[in-house]
């Protein structure tokens, strides 16, 4: 029972080594990550309070743009 107790402090003990880790991957990478796919659908200046939902309109806009040589 001793071996299971040192275990799971162990465990615990591991767990808040690691957990301001992974808090700080998910502000740098996950987050960024995420909210960049979410802007990419929306028509939004920066400054105003609410982004218009667009879609894929921006990816149109910019497709229809290429033009190949």
């Amino acid at each position: 029972m001793g071996e299971n107790k040192m275990k799971s402090k162990q465990g615990r003990e591991n767990f808040i080594f690691v957990f301001p880790a992974l808090i700080l991957v998910a502000v740098v990478f996950y987050i960024p990550f995420f909210m960049s796919g979410y802007y990419s659908l929306t028509k939004w200046d920066g400054i105003a309070k609410k982004p218009e939902f667009i879609g894929f309109g921006n990816f149109i806009q910019i497709l229809r743009r290429i033009r190949p040589f």
